[in-house]
């Protein structure tokens, strides 16, 4: 069981890496070719959510914004899960989790600036956002998970 532990502890870890170079290496590409990637997600999703509806219209608007939204949604969460499965102290260690997407996110946006595309700070507030909402709905299922649990004990112990 403490070898499988720490199997996954070094999982998440090649995960947290692998989605920040995701991220950079998607910021690293020229305008024109990060201009093509979101025109064939954007054409996908057209045929999955129809233009025609106004839930269709803003994701096709909007398909940078909300990749951005989602990349760093998908690291808040793996962090959220590392924090709560190995950090001695799970409060502050998601309390100083909350800088991660604003270190990484203004690091995101320097990188574009040398691959001719403009840095935005909307882009690291999205960022942000992304980052701490899915961490606030891990860290949420996971005390609920917590609770749950000890309850379940309690009855069975008690």
């Amino acid at each position: 069981m403490k070898n499988a532990k720490k199997y996954l502890q070094i999982l998440l870890i090649i995960l947290i890496i692998a989605t920040i170079a995701f991220i950079f290496t998607n910021s690293i590409m020229p305008p024109d070719v990060s201009s093509e990637q979101s025109n064939t997600v954007a054409g996908i999703l057209e045929r999955i959510i129809p233009t025609d509806t106004p839930f269709g219209a803003f994701i096709q608007k909007y398909v940078r914004k909300l990749a951005h939204f989602c990349e760093y949604g998908l690291l808040g969460f793996e962090i959220a899960i590392y924090v709560m499965l190995y950090a001695k102290s799970k409060l502050k260690s998601a309390a100083l989790n909350i800088l991660t997407p604003f270190a990484v996110g203004f690091i995101d946006e320097g990188i574009q600036i040398f691959s001719g595309r403009g840095p935005a700070l909307t882009d690291v507030l999205i960022d942000a956002s992304g980052f701490i909402t899915l961490s606030i709905i891990t860290y949420a299922f996971c005390i609920l998970i917590g609770a749950l649990r000890s309850k379940k004990r309690r009855r069975k112990n008690g």
